[in-house]
């Protein structure tokens, strides 16, 4: 059962309470994290749990297609600009649901268990439901943080790190008795956690999917790839709006390229094709892409339930396009693109922002690794 913040005090409270711990309205998202940073040690359960997403819906249009696309999620407590939501009336497994109507940001708490509800019913219900898309973090961007804060804080360190490689994987510049296709998992558990993730990569080929981060007197809390939060000390608004906020600011630009493209078509000889206004997916820093990038990622696309219709790459110079049908969502969308950008264009009808979210995890995927064994970021723009 999600923990329930009671509108007023009970007539025999079982303990003492703060004032203001009993409450039936927030005025904003940011009295809410003001509410849990005071008062969320006295709901005695285990660490809040925070996911993060982006979506092109209002906070009413996001409940009723959960409802409609996940596991009957229903509200049953409304505090002005925050909601209590449940899956099950007995036993009340839910989230507290924020979202900012002006970016589509939105944010659920739980304290519900992590295996069995968050990873098994929150974050599928959300993947499924459309133009709806949970963080989701790459092996990259959870180095790329954990570099990112370890420079701002002196003090900041990693205690631990769970890393995995894929069956399968290899790489040339793995010592050849540690390059094998076996899977492989390493946990590791001292300190300098943050300083060892290059040599892991680096002698096993293994990437960080969760990471323990602690910034003494300030606040501690886990990310993993599956988008989870998982706040052991600490402010709430601390963590989102400070420790991880390239992660957010991704999808929200994200969102922004998406919403900026244009759905109009026009024919060329035999074919149409969209026109103007894609949303981009590119390579920083200068990087280009290269054939091997686009054919990795064409090979990969269709395992994410995306098929391809009449592809086509030149290489000299880097050229390619394709249709693409997206098997989930029962909708079409276009490539095209140079070695300078990946463009994505949506079709009339069939717009859906998750889509190309999916896009781009799978691009990263695919793309995440250049012959030096490197790993190369992507951001999301508009022309």
């Amino acid at each position: 059962m999600v923990f329930k913040i009671e509108p007023e005090e009970p007539e025999e409270p079982e303990e003492d309470r703060p004032d203001d711990f009993y409450t039936e309205s927030f005025e904003s998202e940011a009295a809410f994290h003001d509410y849990l940073d005071r008062f969320y040690d006295y709901y005695p359960k285990n660490d809040l749990q925070i996911i993060p997403g982006i979506t092109t819906y209002s906070r009413d249009e996001l409940t009723a297609n959960l409802a409609e696309y996940g596991s009957s999620w229903r509200e049953v407590d409304d505090y002005n600009a925050v909601v209590r939501l449940i899956t099950d009336g007995r036993t009340e497994e839910g989230a507290y649901l924020t979202l900012n109507g002006d970016n589509g940001l939105f944010t659920m708490y739980t304290d519900d268990r992590k295996k069995g509800f968050v990873e098994d019913h929150l974050i599928p219900d959300l993947e499924k439901t459309p133009n709806t898309y949970p963080l989701q973090i790459s092996s990259y961007q959870i180095t790329s943080l954990t570099s990112n804060i370890m420079s701002k804080h002196e003090s900041a360190y990693s205690n631990e790190v769970i890393l995995k490689r894929k069956r399968g994987a290899s790489s040339e510049e793995v010592p050849d008795r540690f390059d094998t296709d076996a899977k492989r998992t390493i946990n590791y558990y001292s300190n300098d956690a943050a300083n060892m993730l290059d040599y892991f990569r680096e002698t096993f080929d293994v990437h960080p999917t969760s990471i323990r981060i602690v910034v003494p007197h300030r606040i501690g809390f886990k990310i993993d790839k599956a988008g989870v939060l998982k706040l052991e000390s600490g402010s709430v608004s601390d963590l989102l709006r400070e420790m991880v906020t390239p992660l957010i600011d991704r999808m929200i630009d994200g969102k922004n390229a998406y919403e900026s493209a244009d759905v109009g078509r026009v024919r060329l000889g035999e074919r149409e094709v969209s026109q103007s206004s894609p949303a981009l997916i590119t390579p920083v820093d200068g990087e280009k892409f290269e054939r091997e990038d686009i054919n990795a990622a064409f090979d990969l696309l269709p395992s994410h339930n995306y098929i391809p219709v009449d592809p086509y790459i030149e290489s000299d110079p880097l050229y390619f396009t394709s249709n693409f049908y997206d098997v989930t969502r029962r909708s079409y969308f276009d490539l095209r693109g140079d070695a300078s950008a990946l463009r994505l264009y949506p079709r009339d009808g069939s717009e859906d922002m998750s889509a190309f979210f999916g896009v781009l995890d799978v691009i990263q995927q695919a793309t995440s690794m250049d012959a030096k064994g490197t790993e190369n970021p992507l951001e999301v723009t508009t022309e």
